[in-house]
């Protein structure tokens, strides 16, 4: 029913129309079509009926009540599932730790056995064989692959072992995760920075990747806003948290919280946490399915509480309201002496798990009450004082960027400036920001105005090397052949690995000719 439903499904979002003849119809047809029906009804699709001699619009068809409160199969809100597992314990320099690799190992199982990830689309990479470049290259070339990741698939990226902070000249902070061949000193050009997630991030053709990073580190561009409102019925709610982009994290800790590397079942906290989380108590509101944001509302407040670590979440840019989803799977285990249990200290923190939790429901509850109280003293306050206006949310500013790119996409150079200095208004400190404004300036060959806005962008973010780089050819442009090596020699010095990188090589030996 699962791949009927699946195939049906996307052909009518390929065609934008289509027929259901009900001939011959099979047992395994029959369990799928509630969730076709259903499904389509929620993205938008009207249905009409044919009796044999004419159309009849009756609006959506009546389903029969038990289908209707049967949950939707995994496979019709993703088409496939990806993920990428890590997990470090053997540094070479690094200390080394204890749980990464259960941890890991504990994540793959879970995803091929609780939530339909097939095995064969599970990378693992443990201690020897999570190189820099062996992540990068299942980061950014497996995942990249558009023969093979689509965009109705789902990825998850999960990752334990080291992280660190560097704090850059410009006094903003910039995380790396520690691969195993990492040193110690100057690790910044053996690691792999926040940066490198972001371009990976663009070139990953999923509409759904969630990254669950069990290191500690800070300096993330995460945005803070939710996924799309619900609508009170569960099932639009999914398919419109699914159909809309989502690229959000989930992280340990801060830069000054170390890694809990101990807990409970060979875990650590967080790790056993997030396991605890998928395994059904971060489903909060008991539908079946378990988003990342439920995760995190789950995950948070129990490692704060078993630990000296406060995970962190939120959204990457290209986030527009979705919301990575798991379906949790009946369970049909026969009990023996081999099933799974906790062990003594999973059993203790279990127990305190479930205090901690209630204490969190009181706590939300009172919570509630006081934001509903202050809520109405707020608009008591604007019917006496006219003069208070709307704040600027933060997706305002990443509306107009989108703007900006989909104009620029389209060559109106002059109507894309427009939308990045609005963009630029609404956030002077962000750098893509001002690296897009260069560009555009570029395009319009006005070189000086193009520089300055690139030495802005380096100034907000001297790690960015695509900065670098379009700060090369504009010095070719402009005949400065001296300033144009430096600037590719720095691009290629801060991420030899770049997929721009082969272009630069060449544009520097012909420089150098």
């Amino acid at each position: 029913p699962v791949s009927i439903a699946n195939r049906v499904i996307g052909e009518a979002r390929s065609k934008g129309r289509g027929v259901i003849l009900f001939h011959d119809i099979h047992a395994r047809t029959a369990e799928a079509l509630p969730a076709i029906i259903e499904t389509l009804q929620a993205e938008g699709f009207r249905f009409v009926l044919w009796d044999g001699s004419q159309i009849i619009d009756r609006g959506s068809p009546i389903l029969p009540a038990q289908a209707k409160s049967a949950p939707l199969p995994a496979a019709v809100l993703y088409n496939d599932s990806w993920a990428v597992v890590i997990g470090i314990n053997d540094y070479a320099k690094w200390p080394k730790l204890s749980y990464a690799v259960a941890d890991a190992l504990a994540m793959r199982d879970l995803l091929v056995n609780q939530f339909a990830f097939k095995p064969e689309k599970v990378t693992v990479l443990l201690d020897g064989d999570a190189t820099r470049e062996r992540i990068l290259s299942a980061l950014g070339d497996a995942l990249g692959d558009l023969s093979k990741v689509k965009k109705e698939d789902r990825v998850l990226v999960f990752y334990a072992g080291h992280g660190a902070t560097r704090q850059l000249p410009s006094g903003r902070s910039l995380g790396y995760i520690i691969p195993v061949d990492a040193g110690t000193d100057n690790y910044q050009g053996q690691a792999i920075s926040m940066t490198h997630f972001q371009d990976i991030d663009e070139s990953i053709p999923a509409k759904h990747l969630f990254y669950i990073m069990d290191a500690c580190y800070s300096g993330l561009a995460l945005l803070r806003s939710g996924p799309a409102e619900s609508t009170g019925d569960p099932r639009k709610y999914l398919a419109e948290i699914t159909r809309r982009s989502a690229r959000q994290m989930l992280t340990a800790g801060g830069s000054d919280q170390p890694v809990a590397d101990n807990g409970p079942n060979g875990h650590s906290i967080f790790t056993w946490t997030v396991l605890q989380g998928l395994a059904g108590k971060a489903d909060l509101n008991n539908d079946g399915f378990i988003t990342a944001s439920e995760l995190f509302a789950y995950t948070g407040p129990t490692v704060s509480a078993l630990s000296r670590q406060t995970p962190a979440f939120g959204n990457l840019a290209g986030s527009e309201g979705g919301d990575f989803v798991f379906e949790l799977k009946h369970h049909d285990e026969f009990l023996s002496e081999t099933s799974d249990q906790l062990d003594e200290e999973g059993l203790e923190l279990n127990a305190q798990l479930n205090e901690i939790h209630k204490a969190i429901a009181e706590k939300r509850m009172r919570n509630q009450t006081l934001s509903q109280k202050l809520a109405a003293a707020k608009t008591e306050l604007r019917k006496l004082d006219n003069k208070a206006g709307p704040e600027t949310p933060p997706e305002k500013t990443q509306k107009a960027l989108d703007k900006g790119l989909a104009l620029y996409r389209e060559k109106k150079y002059t109507e894309a400036l427009a939308a990045f200095q609005e963009a630029y208004g609404l956030n002077p400190s962000n750098a893509q920001v001002a690296n897009n404004i260069g560009f555009i300036y570029y395009k319009l060959e006005e070189f000086e105005r193009a520089l300055t806005w690139y030495e802005r962008t380096l100034t907000l973010d001297p790690s960015r090397a695509i900065a670098w780089a379009n700060k090369g050819e504009l010095f070719e442009k402009m005949e400065r052949k001296a300033d144009a090596e430096k600037a590719y020699k720095k691009f290629l010095e801060i991420s030899p690995a770049h997929p721009s990188a082969a272009h630069v090589r060449s544009r520097l030996a012909a420089l150098e000719d």
